[in-house]
C-alpha cells in the first residue's frame, strides 16, 4: 500500500535539483510523511521546516486573519491559503494544501530547478495525497 513517504520519494524523484519533499498536518504541524537524500536534514531540521509551513498555513496570526475575515463577510472561518511560494538565497519552497486531509505538501529545490515543473510535480501529487485519507 502506498504510504505519504512513497508519495514523497516520486514527487522528488521528479524534480531536478529536488531537496525534500514532506507531507505537513495543518491539525498539528507534524510531518506525515517525508524523502530527502540530504545527510544534514536530520529530524531536528525536518520539524523546523514543518513548523514553519504549518505557521504559514494556520499559525496563531493565519487563524486570526482568517476570523477576522470571516466575521465581516458573515461567513464560516475557514483555511484561505492554498498555496505558497518562498525563496532563499539557495532554495525554492513550493507549498500546496491538501484539503482532504488538512495538510500540505512542502517540496525543497535547488534555485536552479524550473518552477514549473516543481509546481507540476506538487500539483500532481495533491490527488494522491488526498487518497490517503480514505
Amino acid at each position: 500500500m502506498i504510504n505519504a513517504n512513497d508519495i514523497c520519494k516520486e514527487v522528488l524523484e521528479n524534480v531536478n535539483g529536488a531537496l525534500a519533499c514532506a507531507l505537513v498536518s495543518l491539525e498539528n504541524g507534524e510531518v506525515r510523511g517525508v524523502y530527502h537524500e540530504i545527510p544534514h536534514f536530520d529530524q531536528d531540521y525536518i520539524d523546523l521546516v514543518s513548523a514553519a509551513a504549518f505557521n504559514m498555513f494556520a499559525g496563531e496570526n493565519i487563524r486570526r486573519v482568517e476570523e477576522r475575515l470571516a466575521k465581516q463577510r458573515g461567513i464560516r472561518a475557514t483555511r484561505t491559503i492554498q498555496e505558497a511560494f518562498m525563496t532563499t538565497d539557495r532554495t525554492f519552497h513550493f507549498m500546496a494544501r491538501v484539503d482532504a486531509i488538512d495538510g500540505v505538501v512542502v517540496l525543497v529545490t535547488k534555485r536552479d530547478t524550473l518552477q514549473g515543473v516543481g509546481w507540476a510535480q506538487v500539483r500532481r501529487s495533491l490527488p494522491l495525497f488526498e487518497a490517503l485519507g480514505s
